[in-house]
């Protein structure tokens, strides 16, 4: 199950993730990083920089920072094991720039790869599932197959030959999110219902393209009360939020705490129910208030929301909200409106969720290796940080499809 907020999530595979070390590979990684540095640094770091160099060429220990640690390859064959993190390069601190519409334009940085899944496969197939952020921890979306560079030993594999590509992230990833909606008396005193569709719709417009959605409803009982399952059917969705129209509350009362503990609880049920893919879940709550129902208690929920692997978002309405416990709750972001800016805050928390989503990619290319074990590393052109992976290439030779993705159960991902 990924984790894909402000902290570190856990990977669900049906194998564990075996991570060695190629410290060839690495010296090889870590020289070619300090000959980048130096074209580009300020000229008042030119001398230290110069001396890190000579380090890296004769050996010596580099007290160098990078974006994450070096993982090197693993395995061989078909149950060949990726690594669980990529060699980072040098932490820079400066942000990668987005295109107005919001996708990533490729320009020199600093990127943490996180290999989740690799394999190496007959004819001659290698398919790598990973992830990429800058390394101030944003998520990098929108890169495209060519924005990468893949080498075999240190030598650059050609675009053209390898026919690399980027298969949809559906084929490898199965991301959902709950939408859990604050259906108490206050809310529907208030008049608020009209606003909190209108919001939804525009959230369920944002994300159902990469993701499963469920609507998931809450009052003052124990029990959650499932508007709509996980689907990413939107129609099913926005039908959903039509039948809120003539909404009544069961148990006029806030069970917050409890609610969010709950839906922790279905996010955690669908995930072991995804066993063919790598998977991510999120919560996004909506209220307008505070805890009435005490089930839970503030420490306990916050407990939870700390062990948590899914991403947690919040948006609360109005002045009745407590903001320090909200935001608390909203670990990977929180936002806070007045009535008639409650889409805006959807939206914006749909924006964030999206991006999280679109930072996974599924790349496949055909190696030309014909036989021997080989380390390939995989960067954005113009930027620090990499991945590496080990593979083996017995008995590989021509016929490869890079679109031919075979998920852990066997069955094709077409």
């Amino acid at each position: 199950m990924l984790g894909w907020g402000g902290q570190a999530g856990v990977v669900s595979t049906s194998r564990p993730l075996v991570a060695t070390s190629s410290h060839t590979a690495r010296l090889h990684r870590m020289v070619r990083d300090m000959f980048k540095m130096v074209q580009t640094a300020p000229q008042s770091n030119l001398n230290t920089l110069r001396v890190l160099l000579l380090a890296a060429l004769l050996g010596l220990p580099l007290p160098l920072a990078s974006c994450g640690d070096d993982g090197g390859g693993g395995g061989t064959g078909e149950s060949a094991q990726p690594n669980t993190s990529g060699d980072g390069g040098a932490t820079t601190g400066d942000n990668t720039p987005t295109g107005g519409d919001g996708t990533s334009s490729p320009s020199r940085g600093c990127l943490d790869f996180d290999l989740l899944e690799a394999s190496a496969k007959v004819p001659s197939n290698i398919t790598l599932l990973f992830s990429v952020k800058t390394c101030d921890g944003d998520p990098r979306p929108g890169l495209k197959a060519d924005d990468f560079t893949i080498t075999e030993d240190d030598a650059t594999i050609s675009a053209f030959e390898s026919r690399q590509t980027i298969l949809p992230r559906s084929v490898g990833f199965d991301l959902y999110s709950i939408v859990l909606l604050d259906m108490s008396g206050s809310i529907i005193g208030s008049g608020s219902i009209p606003l909190v569709q209108n919001a939804a719709r525009t959230f369920i417009d944002q994300v159902v393209v990469d993701q499963r959605v469920a609507i998931v409803l809450f009052d003052g009982r124990r029990e959650l009360e499932t508007l709509v399952d996980f689907t990413d059917d939107p129609q099913v969705l926005y039908d959903g939020i039509d039948s809120l129209s003539d909404y009544e509350p069961v148990d006029p009362s806030t069970n917050l705490n409890g609610a969010v503990e709950a839906a922790l609880s279905m996010l955690d049920r669908e995930a072991r129910l995804s066993l063919d893919k790598i998977n991510g879940g999120s919560l996004i709550l909506f209220t307008d208030g505070t805890d009435q129902a005490s089930r839970v208690s503030d420490e306990a929920i916050l407990d939870a929301i700390d062990k948590t692997p899914h991403t947690v978002f919040a948006v609360g309405l109005g002045e009745e909200v407590d903001p320090e416990h909200l935001g608390a709750i909203g670990k990977d972001g929180a936002e806070f409106a007045a009535t008639e800016d409650i889409v805006d805050a959807f939206n914006r928390v749909a924006e964030r969720l999206q991006a999280e989503s679109q930072k996974y990619y599924v790349l496949g290319y055909c190696s030309p290796k014909r036989a021997g074990e080989h380390t390939l590393a995989l960067e954005v052109e113009g930027n620090r940080g990499d991945l590496t992976y080990d593979f083996a290439a017995d008995d590989f030779g021509p016929g490869c499809d890079p679109t031919d993705f075979t998920l852990r159960d066997g069955t094709s991902a077409d």
